[in-house]
């Protein structure tokens, strides 16, 4: 009897174990550079360069991919530069930031026509007024670049930011629940971690409207 026993509990302990890797789950975020994020983005997941699955952001920029096997991600927005990169990069790291494609205009030249003269120019009726402005466009995007420290820690973590920054910093597990929420206090704001397991968790600096992930920071004993 108590070798059925040990055989049933067995066989249940693969069970369960075949379940939960059957429901392995990556959950991950698009954002831009000044961390904004990117709604209905493109996900596409690659095995051996064969597309096996897709999915897109929701309106968090946040994806999930579930029971997919792939070893690579490809991700698509428009007017921003595609991003591939492994399964592995992104287990590290999955707030994925995609940068904007610089958008350089150079000579635009605006020319009006004067529609009640019957010159002909060019074969256009109207001629040419005396106006000829040349605009040169150019559009970047950039991050604001904060450090935090220490990093392990074991109980607390600093983050310096400019004197007039102002929102919020999340702290988050590595499934995204969010475990603390403290206000802005330039220019050093500190998280106490102390109450917390050893582990990685992640900060990101809420300023409505953007959402910028600060990074990883490793909780010791």
């Amino acid at each position: 009897m108590a070798k059925w026993n040990v055989t049933l509990l067995l066989i249940g302990l693969l069970a369960s174990t075949n379940g939960l890797l059957a429901q392995e789950e990556i959950i991950g975020y698009v954002v831009d550079t000044e961390g904004k994020p990117l709604l209905f983005a493109t996900v596409a997941f690659y095995e051996n360069g064969v597309l096996e699955a897709g999915t897109e952001t929701d309106q968090y920029g946040e994806f999930v991919v579930q029971d997919a096997t792939f070893d690579e991600v490809e991700f698509r927005y428009l007017g921003y530069q595609p991003l591939r990169m492994t399964r592995q990069e992104l287990e590290e790291d999955n707030w994925v930031v995609m940068a904007n494609n610089a958008i350089l205009l150079n000579e635009i030249v605006v020319v009006a026509l004067d529609p009640w003269d019957r010159r002909k120019c060019g074969g256009h009726m109207g001629h040419p007024l005396e106006v000829d402005n040349t605009i040169n466009l150019s559009v970047s995007t950039q991050r604001q670049q904060l450090t935090y420290y220490p990093n392990p820690t074991k109980d607390r973590v600093r983050i310096n930011f400019p004197a007039d920054s102002k929102g919020a910093v999340e702290v988050l597990t590595a499934n995204r629940a969010v475990l603390q929420h403290v206000s802005v206090s330039a220019p050093v704001t500190e998280i106490d971690l102390s109450s917390y397991p050893a582990g990685t968790y992640y900060l990101r600096h809420l300023h409505a409207p953007l959402m910028q992930p600060l990074g990883a920071v490793v909780k010791v004993e």
